[in-house]
Protein backbone atom coordinates (compact mmCIF):
# COMPACT_ATOMS: atom_id res chain seq x y z
CA UNK A 1 0.00 0.00 0.00
CA UNK A 2 1.55 3.35 -1.02
CA UNK A 3 2.01 6.09 1.37
CA UNK A 4 0.26 8.46 -0.69
CA UNK A 5 -3.13 6.16 -0.09
CA UNK A 6 -2.23 6.14 3.85
CA UNK A 7 -2.24 9.89 3.53
CA UNK A 8 -5.22 9.73 2.15
CA UNK A 9 -7.12 7.53 4.84
CA UNK A 10 -5.51 9.25 7.50
CA UNK A 11 -6.81 12.38 6.22
CA UNK A 12 -10.42 11.88 7.63
CA UNK A 13 -9.10 10.18 10.84
CA UNK A 14 -7.33 13.87 11.37
CA UNK A 15 -10.75 15.94 10.34
CA UNK A 16 -12.31 13.63 12.99
CA UNK A 17 -9.65 14.31 15.80
CA UNK A 18 -9.65 17.89 15.64
CA UNK A 19 -13.73 18.25 15.67
CA UNK A 20 -13.50 15.62 18.45
CA UNK A 21 -11.13 18.12 20.61
CA UNK A 22 -13.27 21.27 19.50
CA UNK A 23 -16.47 19.33 20.89
CA UNK A 24 -14.92 18.23 24.25
CA UNK A 25 -13.65 21.80 25.11
CA UNK A 26 -15.68 21.52 28.30
CA UNK A 27 -15.69 18.53 29.29
CA UNK A 28 -14.63 18.24 32.89
CA UNK A 29 -14.34 16.10 35.94
CA UNK A 30 -14.35 17.48 39.61
CA UNK A 31 -13.43 16.21 42.61
CA UNK A 32 -14.42 17.57 45.92
CA UNK A 33 -14.70 16.67 49.49
CA UNK A 34 -17.43 17.71 51.85
CA UNK A 35 -18.71 17.93 55.56
CA UNK A 36 -15.41 17.90 56.83
CA UNK A 37 -14.34 15.26 54.99
CA UNK A 38 -16.81 12.52 55.87
CA UNK A 39 -18.35 13.13 51.78
CA UNK A 40 -16.61 12.95 48.50
CA UNK A 41 -18.23 14.17 45.43
CA UNK A 42 -17.41 13.57 42.09
CA UNK A 43 -19.17 15.60 39.08
CA UNK A 44 -18.58 15.28 35.33
CA UNK A 45 -19.66 17.05 32.36
CA UNK A 46 -19.02 14.85 29.36
CA UNK A 47 -20.89 16.21 26.93
CA UNK A 48 -18.43 16.48 23.87
CA UNK A 49 -17.44 13.19 24.88
CA UNK A 50 -20.45 11.34 25.05
CA UNK A 51 -21.38 13.05 21.29
CA UNK A 52 -18.31 11.74 19.84
CA UNK A 53 -18.85 8.64 20.70
CA UNK A 54 -22.25 8.47 19.37
CA UNK A 55 -20.98 10.34 16.28
CA UNK A 56 -18.16 7.29 15.38
CA UNK A 57 -21.11 4.98 16.22
CA UNK A 58 -24.31 6.52 14.63
CA UNK A 59 -25.52 6.04 17.24
CA UNK A 60 -29.41 5.60 18.18
CA UNK A 61 -30.59 8.51 20.57
CA UNK A 62 -31.58 5.00 23.26
CA UNK A 63 -27.60 4.31 22.31
CA UNK A 64 -26.34 6.75 22.91
CA UNK A 65 -28.20 8.11 26.24
CA UNK A 66 -26.87 4.50 27.84
CA UNK A 67 -23.86 4.42 26.56
CA UNK A 68 -22.72 8.04 27.62
CA UNK A 69 -24.34 6.93 30.76
CA UNK A 70 -21.77 3.91 31.50
CA UNK A 71 -19.09 6.37 29.69
CA UNK A 72 -19.54 9.09 32.68
CA UNK A 73 -20.07 6.26 35.19
CA UNK A 74 -16.29 5.21 34.05
CA UNK A 75 -14.52 8.11 34.10
CA UNK A 76 -16.26 8.78 37.62
CA UNK A 77 -15.22 5.61 39.61
CA UNK A 78 -11.81 5.82 37.35
CA UNK A 79 -10.78 8.52 39.78
CA UNK A 80 -9.77 6.37 42.26
CA UNK A 81 -7.35 4.83 40.19
CA UNK A 82 -3.22 5.82 39.67
CA UNK A 83 -1.06 6.05 36.95
CA UNK A 84 -1.40 3.41 34.43
CA UNK A 85 -4.15 1.59 35.73
CA UNK A 86 -7.84 1.03 33.98
CA UNK A 87 -11.44 0.28 34.79
CA UNK A 88 -13.88 -0.85 32.87
CA UNK A 89 -17.68 -1.31 32.70
CA UNK A 90 -19.67 -3.40 31.27
CA UNK A 91 -23.29 -3.83 31.22
CA UNK A 92 -24.96 -6.89 29.73
CA UNK A 93 -29.23 -6.14 29.62
CA UNK A 94 -31.65 -8.35 27.43
CA UNK A 95 -32.70 -5.14 25.28
CA UNK A 96 -31.83 -4.17 22.15
CA UNK A 97 -28.38 -2.18 22.86
CA UNK A 98 -26.53 -5.97 23.55
CA UNK A 99 -23.70 -5.17 25.44
CA UNK A 100 -22.50 -1.57 27.06
CA UNK A 101 -18.35 -1.14 27.45
CA UNK A 102 -16.23 2.04 28.83
CA UNK A 103 -12.59 2.11 29.84
CA UNK A 104 -11.38 5.05 31.55
CA UNK A 105 -7.95 5.39 33.00
CA UNK A 106 -6.38 7.62 36.02
CA UNK A 107 -5.87 10.05 33.50
CA UNK A 108 -9.34 11.37 32.11
CA UNK A 109 -9.53 9.63 29.15
CA UNK A 110 -11.91 7.00 28.70
CA UNK A 111 -13.27 5.46 25.33
CA UNK A 112 -16.90 3.32 24.56
CA UNK A 113 -19.06 1.59 22.69
CA UNK A 114 -22.74 -0.81 22.18
CA UNK A 115 -22.63 -3.90 20.41
CA UNK A 116 -25.79 -2.66 18.70
CA UNK A 117 -25.67 0.56 18.92
CA UNK A 118 -28.34 1.17 16.14
CA UNK A 119 -31.40 -0.46 18.52
CA UNK A 120 -33.49 1.03 20.94
CA UNK A 121 -34.77 3.21 18.44
CA UNK A 122 -37.98 4.90 20.39
CA UNK A 123 -37.14 3.70 23.48
CA UNK A 124 -36.04 4.75 27.13
CA UNK A 125 -32.95 3.44 28.52
CA UNK A 126 -34.36 1.81 30.75
CA UNK A 127 -36.14 -0.82 27.97
CA UNK A 128 -32.95 -0.37 25.54
CA UNK A 129 -30.82 -1.93 28.21
CA UNK A 130 -33.19 -4.15 29.57
CA UNK A 131 -32.95 -5.98 33.06
CA UNK A 132 -34.03 -9.04 32.69
CA UNK A 133 -33.06 -12.34 34.48
CA UNK A 134 -29.32 -13.07 33.59
CA UNK A 135 -28.41 -8.89 32.88
CA UNK A 136 -25.26 -8.02 34.71
CA UNK A 137 -23.47 -4.97 35.36
CA UNK A 138 -19.54 -5.63 35.77
CA UNK A 139 -16.68 -3.53 37.10
CA UNK A 140 -13.42 -4.94 35.89
CA UNK A 141 -10.44 -3.09 37.59
CA UNK A 142 -6.80 -3.48 36.00
CA UNK A 143 -4.29 -2.31 38.84
CA UNK A 144 -1.16 -3.83 37.51
CA UNK A 145 -1.56 -6.83 39.46
CA UNK A 146 -1.02 -10.05 38.05
CA UNK A 147 -5.16 -10.72 37.66
CA UNK A 148 -7.84 -7.83 37.34
CA UNK A 149 -10.30 -7.22 39.95
CA UNK A 150 -13.84 -8.22 38.90
CA UNK A 151 -16.78 -7.25 40.92
CA UNK A 152 -20.47 -8.77 39.42
CA UNK A 153 -24.08 -7.55 40.05
CA UNK A 154 -27.17 -8.30 38.56
CA UNK A 155 -29.01 -5.11 36.93
CA UNK A 156 -31.76 -4.12 39.37
CA UNK A 157 -33.06 -1.62 36.77
CA UNK A 158 -31.71 -0.96 33.86
CA UNK A 159 -31.67 2.76 34.42
CA UNK A 160 -27.49 2.68 34.90
CA UNK A 161 -27.21 5.19 37.35
CA UNK A 162 -29.19 3.04 40.09
CA UNK A 163 -27.05 -0.45 38.64
CA UNK A 164 -23.89 1.30 39.55
CA UNK A 165 -24.98 2.47 42.55
CA UNK A 166 -26.20 -1.02 43.96
CA UNK A 167 -22.81 -2.27 42.72
CA UNK A 168 -21.38 0.11 45.06
CA UNK A 169 -23.05 -0.43 48.06
CA UNK A 170 -22.64 -4.40 47.42
CA UNK A 171 -19.47 -5.13 45.99
CA UNK A 172 -17.48 -2.37 47.58
CA UNK A 173 -19.51 -1.73 50.73
CA UNK A 174 -19.59 2.04 49.76
CA UNK A 175 -22.77 4.05 50.33
CA UNK A 176 -23.07 5.87 47.10
CA UNK A 177 -25.80 8.53 45.55
CA UNK A 178 -25.25 8.11 41.84
CA UNK A 179 -26.44 10.51 38.97
CA UNK A 180 -26.66 9.90 35.65
CA UNK A 181 -28.18 11.92 32.56
CA UNK A 182 -28.35 13.32 29.27
CA UNK A 183 -30.42 16.19 26.96
CA UNK A 184 -30.66 15.12 23.66
CA UNK A 185 -31.67 18.00 20.61
CA UNK A 186 -34.38 17.46 18.50
CA UNK A 187 -32.78 15.25 16.26
CA UNK A 188 -31.60 13.05 19.39
CA UNK A 189 -27.56 13.73 19.03
CA UNK A 190 -26.44 14.89 22.93
CA UNK A 191 -26.89 18.02 23.93
CA UNK A 192 -25.79 17.91 27.91
CA UNK A 193 -24.26 14.53 29.49
CA UNK A 194 -22.67 14.49 32.53
CA UNK A 195 -23.09 13.06 36.16
CA UNK A 196 -22.29 12.92 39.60
CA UNK A 197 -21.29 10.46 42.35
CA UNK A 198 -21.76 11.30 46.32
CA UNK A 199 -19.94 8.63 48.51
CA UNK A 200 -20.11 8.40 52.28
CA UNK A 201 -16.24 7.73 53.57
CA UNK A 202 -15.48 5.44 56.16
CA UNK A 203 -16.45 6.60 59.53
CA UNK A 204 -19.58 8.60 58.44
CA UNK A 205 -22.15 9.87 60.76
CA UNK A 206 -25.89 9.51 60.19
CA UNK A 207 -26.21 12.76 59.05
CA UNK A 208 -23.97 12.02 55.87
CA UNK A 209 -26.58 8.76 55.05
CA UNK A 210 -29.57 11.59 55.31
CA UNK A 211 -27.69 13.53 53.07
CA UNK A 212 -26.72 11.18 50.77
CA UNK A 213 -30.73 9.80 50.27
CA UNK A 214 -31.91 13.15 49.90
CA UNK A 215 -29.76 14.37 46.96
CA UNK A 216 -31.67 15.83 43.34
CA UNK A 217 -31.81 14.00 40.29
CA UNK A 218 -29.23 15.09 37.94
CA UNK A 219 -31.73 16.01 35.36
CA UNK A 220 -32.61 18.92 37.57
CA UNK A 221 -28.69 19.97 36.85
CA UNK A 222 -28.09 19.86 33.35
CA UNK A 223 -29.01 23.18 32.29
CA UNK A 224 -26.08 24.33 34.86
CA UNK A 225 -22.87 25.30 32.08
CA UNK A 226 -20.57 25.14 35.76
CA UNK A 227 -19.44 22.13 37.30
CA UNK A 228 -18.96 24.25 40.65
CA UNK A 229 -23.16 25.46 40.18
CA UNK A 230 -23.55 21.71 40.41
CA UNK A 231 -21.80 20.94 42.93
CA UNK A 232 -23.68 24.28 45.30
CA UNK A 233 -26.84 23.07 44.28
CA UNK A 234 -25.41 19.49 45.26
CA UNK A 235 -24.64 20.49 48.90
CA UNK A 236 -26.20 24.35 49.44
CA UNK A 237 -24.77 25.73 52.69
CA UNK A 238 -21.79 23.09 52.96
CA UNK A 239 -18.61 24.03 52.75
CA UNK A 240 -17.01 22.29 49.63
CA UNK A 241 -12.95 22.15 49.49
CA UNK A 242 -12.41 21.05 45.72
CA UNK A 243 -9.67 18.35 45.52
CA UNK A 244 -9.46 18.04 41.49
CA UNK A 245 -10.38 19.57 38.72
CA UNK A 246 -9.25 17.72 35.05
CA UNK A 247 -10.42 17.97 31.81
CA UNK A 248 -11.46 14.56 30.15
CA UNK A 249 -11.51 13.57 26.68
CA UNK A 250 -12.34 10.55 24.11
CA UNK A 251 -9.57 8.75 23.26
CA UNK A 252 -8.38 5.10 22.02
CA UNK A 253 -5.24 2.85 22.34
CA UNK A 254 -5.66 1.08 19.71
CA UNK A 255 -3.37 1.24 16.36
CA UNK A 256 -2.01 -0.50 14.01
CA UNK A 257 0.83 -2.23 15.58
CA UNK A 258 -1.54 -3.55 18.24
CA UNK A 259 -3.45 -5.07 15.82
CA UNK A 260 -0.37 -6.34 14.15
CA UNK A 261 -0.05 -8.47 17.43
CA UNK A 262 -3.47 -9.65 17.30
CA UNK A 263 -2.91 -11.12 13.80
CA UNK A 264 0.61 -12.58 15.31
CA UNK A 265 -1.72 -14.44 17.68
CA UNK A 266 -4.07 -15.72 15.88
CA UNK A 267 -1.52 -17.30 13.92
CA UNK A 268 -0.57 -17.37 10.10
CA UNK A 269 -2.51 -19.89 8.74
CA UNK A 270 -5.85 -18.43 10.48
CA UNK A 271 -5.41 -15.09 8.93
CA UNK A 272 -4.04 -16.01 5.50
CA UNK A 273 -7.52 -17.86 5.69
CA UNK A 274 -9.65 -14.78 6.62
CA UNK A 275 -7.70 -12.62 3.64
CA UNK A 276 -8.80 -15.33 1.17
CA UNK A 277 -12.30 -15.23 2.66
CA UNK A 278 -12.71 -11.79 2.58
CA UNK A 279 -10.46 -9.97 0.22
CA UNK A 280 -7.60 -8.25 0.01
CA UNK A 281 -6.50 -6.13 2.06
CA UNK A 282 -7.35 -7.65 5.34
CA UNK A 283 -9.64 -4.97 6.92
CA UNK A 284 -9.81 -5.36 10.70
CA UNK A 285 -11.93 -2.31 13.01
CA UNK A 286 -11.96 -1.12 16.15
CA UNK A 287 -14.75 -1.71 18.27
CA UNK A 288 -14.54 1.49 20.69
CA UNK A 289 -13.47 4.06 17.90
CA UNK A 290 -14.59 2.17 15.04
CA UNK A 291 -10.83 2.87 12.87
CA UNK A 292 -10.08 0.69 10.43
CA UNK A 293 -6.49 -0.74 9.64
CA UNK A 294 -5.48 -2.53 6.31
CA UNK A 295 -3.03 -5.52 5.87
CA UNK A 296 -2.48 -6.43 1.98
CA UNK A 297 -0.98 -10.11 1.45
CA UNK A 298 2.06 -8.91 1.28
CA UNK A 299 2.22 -7.05 4.65
CA UNK A 300 0.58 -10.25 5.82
CA UNK A 301 3.84 -12.68 4.82
CA UNK A 302 5.87 -9.83 6.18
CA UNK A 303 4.44 -9.65 9.53
CA UNK A 304 4.36 -13.55 9.98
CA UNK A 305 8.27 -13.49 8.41
CA UNK A 306 9.22 -10.81 11.07
CA UNK A 307 7.40 -13.10 13.94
Amino acid sequence: MSGALERVRDEPRRRRMMQAEKDEAGDRLIRALALDGQLRVTIARTTGVVREIARRHAMSPAAAAATGRVTTAALMLGTTLKDEQVLTIQVRGDGPLGMLRATADAHGTVRAYATEPQGGEGMSVREAVGGGEGSLLEVIKDLGLKDPYHGLVPLVTGSIYEDVAYYLLTSEQTLSAVGLGERLDEEGRPEVCGGYLVQALPGAGDEVEARIAGLPSIDEMLSESALESVLAQLLPDEEVQIVSDVPVRFECTCSRERFAIGLRLVGEEEAMLILRQEGSPLKLRCHFCTEEYYFSESQLKQLFTEN
